[in-house]
């Protein structure tokens, strides 16, 4: 369940899934 709404994209994150702004703010503290 919790991977087929993070597969999606969303609206309030410019059509980006969940996933990839989670994978981005990772690389960014990295």
């Amino acid at each position: 369940m919790a991977t087929q709404l993070n597969g999606r994209p969303r609206k309030s994150l410019d059509f980006k899934t969940p996933k990839e702004v989670i994978e981005k703010s990772v690389a960014l503290t990295d």
